[in-house]
């Protein structure tokens, strides 16, 4: 199981190799169970199923620790440029700087080589390297040109204007080979959707294979479904802060499609929509609180008269009917009931075993709703029993 949850952290040949490792490994044990089971432990089939756990125990170790070295190195290699990057920058924009600056990107090559090697993708890997060939050529003019008392030249800040861009332009691609060697799965509840957004807010630039617009969409359709159900200004007002997420959330999209993720256009649009995503959370909370309360403030009524129309007296007026009529709202009333609480676990908690939790109750609800009817037809065909 553990190995499996590593493997669920991992992306391409790395995850089907983990993944499929604890299948067969899965399988060999049951088998291995089973004969157990029958006596049969000894056999010589059963020695040879042992054998091949064994044996597969070993190799998924070797995947498990390969795979989570892998994640941690490009993890490290990332924030190390992250580190590095500001200072490199400095330096390029400082015609008199010193000697340290040159070693800073120096060290933004040495991290981003590290990711290119650990790449899948050939592609990601040599696009990786071809950066950094152009920026160890670009660095070492301007260096020479600096070494001569010509930082200060049309050439040289030209050349660190260019070396400053190639710098930028590197660090949008080892962080989107990082995020690439994790698969991201959409998120379930608001908190989880929030966190997903906000992560493409920070950066447009970086390819997140649609998860973070797809959570901002998944936000505003709950939110107008929301609205829905409530009256007069409070609707319009969710409404509104669905329109303008979903606005500022298409122009951000729009400026990274065109390359401007990282411009201050697209820094300001961010802002605006990290704030108006706060106010459409804080609104689908308080909207979403207001219907659990509502539906959920009688919870028993419908049952009890189910109840009562299934022990009637078999002279009782109208007697089918009125079961008939309380065995269909009983059904409307659980679906109701079952559909609030999915949608306040998505709406109102952070909590992912929380979330399923209130699935598998609602799940198991829905089960028991037709059982109960059917219980409760029993009764009305045999009364007395």
């Amino acid at each position: 199981d553990e190995a499996g949850n590593v493997g669920e952290l991992c992306a391409g040949k790395e995850r089907r190799e983990i993944l499929g490792t604890c299948k067969t490994l899965g399988q060999l044990t049951d088998q291995l169970a089973d004969l157990r089971a029958r006596g049969q432990g000894t056999t010589p089939l059963a020695m040879q199923k042992a054998q091949q756990i064994a044996q597969g125990l070993d190799l998924l170790t070797a995947k498990v620790e390969n795979a989570a070295r892998k994640l941690e190195a490009m993890t490290n290699s990332k924030q190390a440029i992250a580190k590095k990057i500001d200072a490199a920058q400095s330096w390029l924009a400082d015609p008199n700087g010193g000697s340290e600056g040159e070693e800073h990107i120096r060290g933004i090559m040495a991290e981003a080589r590290k990711i290119a090697e650990l790449c899948e993708d050939p592609k990601e890997r040599n696009d990786i390297l071809q950066s950094l060939g152009e920026i160890s050529a670009l660095t070492a003019k301007l260096s020479d040109l600096r070494k001569h008392g010509k930082g200060d030249s049309p050439e040289a800040r030209a050349l660190a204007k260019q070396i400053a861009t190639s710098l930028q332009n590197l660090q949008s691609k080892t962080n989107k080979a990082v995020a690439n060697s994790r698969p991201v799965k959409p998120a379930v509840h608001l908190e989880g959707k929030i966190e997903q957004a906000q992560r493409w807010i920070d950066n447009p630039s970086v390819d997140d294979r649609g998860v973070g617009q797809a959570a901002l969409r998944g936000l505003v359709a709950e939110g107008r479904r929301l609205a829905n159900v409530m009256m007069g200004p409070y609707r319009q007002d969710l409404l509104a802060k669905c329109d303008r997420v979903e606005q500022l959330a298409a122009q951000l999209a729009d400026l990274s499609a065109r390359g401007e993720g990282d411009s201050p256009q697209a820094r300001a649009v961010a802002l605006q929509l990290q704030e108006s995503l706060k106010d459409l959370k804080s609104r689908m909370q308080e909207a979403m609180t207001q219907e659990v309360s509502e539906v959920f403030s009688d919870t028993t009524t419908p049952i009890k008269l189910l109840a009562v129309a299934a022990t009637a007296p078999p002279d009782a007026p109208n007697r089918d009917e009125v079961f008939e009529e309380r065995a269909a709202n009983f059904e409307n009333h659980a679906a109701r009931l079952g559909a609030t609480a999915e949608k306040a676990a998505a709406v109102g908690t952070a909590n992912k075993s929380t979330v399923e939790g209130i699935q598998a109750t609602v799940k198991s609800a829905r089960e028991l709703t037709p059982q109960v009817v059917s219980a409760a037809r029993i009764l009305l065909r045999n009364p007395g029993n």
